[in-house]
């Protein structure tokens, strides 16, 4: 079909105005489920501190009337502590910025705020899982030059390991449900109550896969549950949600008791506007804080290669 004579059309005219869609779609994945699980509570010092204790072992306790008073000895609590780590996200944006008409945004300063707390979020569940490789056992205190570095999830688990190598790093072994019980075991005997393994992509699969068998029985409800499988697992220590977490590594898998880890906050998360040195606004978003193990021995570890 031909074009009309002399027809003015969009290829031509000068003053069309551009088609921009005012919606910013962000893809990138903002769970961070450690840290949103976990309680917080307040640090007071650079280098937090905290105490646990253990009751004596049950035994037989039978005893003559009248017995004798005779002084028992008694265990001092145990002192653990980890240092707290500064974490900034920057930005710095020009007054023309600010001022001119945007897409998908008034203000180019609070659009650039939202996003450096998202960012910061993310930072801190990498945090929580930073070593799962690489072992940094004691944390770092830091120093004038030096940043100080929490010990991380990975650093705590001096109670339960599949197998251990070289300066307390764990040596990857393949995974199955015998040795994930067995190690389920091992806490339980170190007095540990495990409610949660966080996994990543890979050894999820490998959880997932004990489930097809079809003689196990499925829970009907709503509730996507199959026992010994998927999302929860059914063990004989009790029921452990399994969680996808991007930053625990492919291979790594952690079993923990969620209510003996927190979030302790030196400085909570703030915002500090640092003054201009031109024709922009500077802005610095941080915090400083650590996490506490409540109870190191009773965790479990594995290093897997699914």
């Amino acid at each position: 079909m031909s074009k009309v004579s002399n027809a003015f059309d969009s290829y031509t005219a000068t003053g069309n105005r551009e088609d921009l869609s005012n919606l910013i779609q962000d893809i990138s994945p903002l769970e961070a489920p450690a840290y949103d699980r976990w309680g917080t509570v307040k640090a007071n010092g650079r280098y937090h501190e905290w105490q646990t204790d253990a009751l004596a072992s049950a035994a037989a306790n039978s005893q003559i009337e009248g017995a004798a008073f005779a002084g028992a000895a008694r265990t001092p609590t145990q002192r653990y502590g980890n240092y707290c780590q500064v974490m900034i996200k920057m930005f710095s944006i020009t007054d023309t910025q600010n001022i001119v008409d945007k897409a998908g945004r008034s203000s180019e300063s609070a659009y650039q705020k939202t996003k450096a707390l998202k960012e910061l979020k993310r930072d801190m569940e990498f945090a929580i899982f930073a070593s799962a490789v690489t072992v940094s056992v004691s944390g770092i205190s830091g120093a004038t030059n030096v940043a100080a570095l929490m010990k991380s999830v990975n650093d705590w688990q001096i109670g339960v390991k599949a197998q251990t190598g070289v300066s307390g790093q764990v040596t990857a072994v393949t995974m199955t449900e015998q040795n994930f019980n067995e190690n389920l075991q091992r806490a339980w005997n170190n007095g540990a109550k495990i409610n949660t393994v966080y996994v990543g992509g890979a050894i999820k699969r490998v959880i997932s896969a004990w489930g097809v068998s079809t003689s196990r029985p499925r829970d009907g409800g709503m509730a996507k549950k199959l026992v010994n499988a998927i999302d929860v697992y059914d063990s004989d220590f009790g029921e452990l949600d399994v969680i996808l977490d991007r930053y625990v590594g492919s291979s790594s898998v952690f079993l923990l008791d969620d209510n003996l880890w927190k979030k302790a906050e030196l400085v909570p998360t703030r915002e500090k506007n640092i003054a201009d040195t031109g024709l922009a606004a500077n802005t610095m978003i941080w915090n400083q804080w650590t996490i506490e193990s409540r109870n190191p021995t009773g965790n479990a570890m594995f290093f897997s290669g699914p």
